[in-house]
């Protein structure tokens, strides 16, 4: 069975709890969540199915897809200011 893309692509876990980063992660739209449950039984089909590699949802194939082209200094600098924006202080 393989397993069904969604549309979103983030995951909101306990994680998010854990790290003190909730409040920032939620200022994104809520159509960018998976829940943690979903992610899990899509990751578990893929593997199942023997895919090598499984990009869950449009979200993230398009980020997936952009950080091929895009030079990886780009690609670095971009994670770095998204993961200052949402990282405790």
């Amino acid at each position: 069975m393989r397993p069904s893309p969604s549309r979103r692509g983030f995951t909101l876990s306990e994680f998010h709890d854990v790290t003190g980063t909730r409040d920032r992660v939620s200022r994104l739209p809520a159509w960018m969540w998976m829940d943690a449950a979903t992610v899990a039984r899509q990751g578990y089909a893929a593997v199942m199915s023997g895919a090598p590699v499984y990009i869950n949802c449009r979200v993230n194939r398009g980020i997936a897809l952009l950080a091929r082209y895009v030079p990886q200094s780009v690609v670095s600098a971009i994670g770095r200011s998204f993961g200052r924006a949402y990282r405790a202080t």
